[in-house]
């Protein structure tokens, strides 16, 4: 009799413990699969953006080749000519931009900016001299 309940209280505990584990296992999936779901909702996402931003630039370069359809050549090669023009009046800008920043002063205001700042040590070092 001892033996026979000691068996069937085995059986019970082998049977709760493999439920036990296998709810875990239910609740662990569950997660997984969530997390999976989440990971491919943002994929979607990304890839909605991507399709977009194509549709964007195919958009875009169609209203070009059909603004250039609807203009003449004539009005073409004005526009072209005074984007050139513009190009090049900037580049300009950006190199005048560049040799200020490189010679901040010329030669001449250089060394009479060097004269004065000497003067300048020397006249303060004549005050402490004085003061003492």
């Amino acid at each position: 009799m001892f033996l026979i309940k000691e068996i069937i209280k085995a059986i019970i505990a082998i049977i709760t413990l493999n439920g036990f584990i296998g709810g875990k296992n239910y609740e662990n999936t569950n997660l997984q699969n969530e997390i999976h779901d989440e990971q491919k909702d943002k994929k979607d996402l990304e890839m909605s953006i991507i399709d977009k931003k194509e549709e964007i630039a195919k958009n875009i370069i169609t209203n070009h080749e059909v603004v250039n359809k609807v203009v003449d050549k004539k009005n073409d090669l004005l526009v072209n000519f005074y984007l050139v023009l513009l190009r090049n009046f900037l580049y300009k800008m950006l190199a005048w931009k560049r040799k200020i920043k490189k010679n901040n002063f010329s030669r001449k205001k250089k060394k009479y900016f060097k004269k004065k700042l000497w003067i300048n040590k020397e006249w303060k070092t004549k005050e402490k001299d004085d003061k003492q």
